[in-house]
């Protein structure tokens, strides 16, 4: 995995529920997990995979509800000694939220960011009027 990332957490937010899984990459023979639905930093995601960290802490309780550690980052950041902790929205025994394959091959989750909005430039007078045909 060659994952870039920065350890410093200026000017990013602690927390974003407009945050997507918006960065992806192409893996094989991995250990990985599937979530129905899960959350991050108040970000949700929805039928998405991710490369699992410790597979032996998959489905640990904290604070009350089952997560998991994956290489995953938040804006482009990862913490310094950790992974994220990706907290999973339902049970972690039903096949039906959550699944787990030690060789896994397709896509992940790399990255939670916001999507920008694409801005459309207005055309301009001069543009419309210079065209010529043949």
């Amino acid at each position: 995995m060659g994952l870039v990332y920065r350890t410093d957490w200026d000017d990013v937010a602690d927390t974003d529920p407009r945050a997507e899984a918006l960065g992806f990459e192409e893996v094989s023979g991995i250990h990985a997990i599937w979530v129905k639905s899960g959350t991050y930093r108040e970000a949700s995601v929805a039928d998405r995979w991710f490369e699992v960290d410790e597979p032996k802490y998959i489905g640990k309780i904290h604070g009350g509800v089952p997560t998991v550690e994956v290489k995953c980052l938040w804006f482009g950041r990862k913490h310094d000694k950790k992974w994220m902790r990706l907290t999973i929205c339902g049970d972690p025994k039903n096949p039906h939220d959550f699944k787990e394959d030690q060789s896994y091959s397709g896509p992940v989750v790399r990255d939670f960011y916001r999507r920008i909005p694409q801005v459309r430039r207005a055309r301009s007078p001069a543009a419309s009027r210079d065209k010529t045909e043949s």
